[in-house]
Formats: C-alpha cells, structure tokens, sequence
C-alpha cells in the first residue's frame, strides 16, 4: 500500500491491518472508498477524505491521474490493490454488496428499496 501526500511524497505503508483511526490519520477525516480502474482493467483501492473538496484541500496531483475522473482527488490518500484492500483495509464487519451486472442492478435497486434484500 502506498500514502500518497497531496504534495507529491509517497511512503510504502507496512503490510498490517489498518485501523478506522489510522487510515482517518494519514487521509486527515472521515474516510471514503473509491474504487478506479487501471489501465489494464484491474480495479485498485483508493481511501481518500470524504470531505476534502468541503475543507479545500490541495490537490492530489498522481491521486487525480490514477482516478481519471473530475472533479480530481485532493488531500493524502491511500492506495491499495485488491489483494492488499482485503488484507489490510478491510473489516469483518464491513458490509459486502456484491458486484452486479448493469441488467441485475434494476432487480437489486427494487430488493433494497422494497426491503427485501438480506442485508
């Protein structure tokens, strides 16, 4: 996993478990997952602060290219493979929902909101 500071620096982060704090400490607030593809296809983990675009944080310029998306990535963040998410970012407790095709999600999207889906 690397920490990728909205200043260009880059750590290699060790290979252990994160805590909800410690990932909260090295983005600086509340956390949220995006998930952006590479340019091979594969999908890797980007944490990043939820609310960095509300507290103007400085841009993220390397965050922004591997996302490929507006408004851009501000602040530090973190970035882990799929491999590297499931060992050392995510919880049990974390609340799976499964990837599904677009023709399923009308079907999902009707479950959830009838309360039928078995969270």
């Amino acid at each position: 996993m690397l920490h990728i500071k909205a200043n260009g620096t880059i750590a290699q982060l060790p290979p252990e478990r994160l805590t909800l704090e410690q990932m909260k400490a090295l983005v600086g607030g509340y956390i949220e997952l995006v998930w952006p593809m590479t340019a091979d296809g594969r999908k890797i983990c980007m944490v990043v602060n939820e609310e960095g675009h509300c507290h103007s944080l400085p841009p993220n310029q390397i965050g922004t290219a591997l996302y490929g998306y507006a408004p851009g990535v501000v602040g530090d963040i973190i970035v882990a493979t799929r491999a590297e998410y499931n060992q050392c970012l995510k919880h049990p407790e974390d609340t799976v929902i499964p990837e599904v095709e677009p023709a399923q999600a009308i079907e999902l999207l009707k479950a959830i909101v009838t309360g039928e889906y078995p969270w």
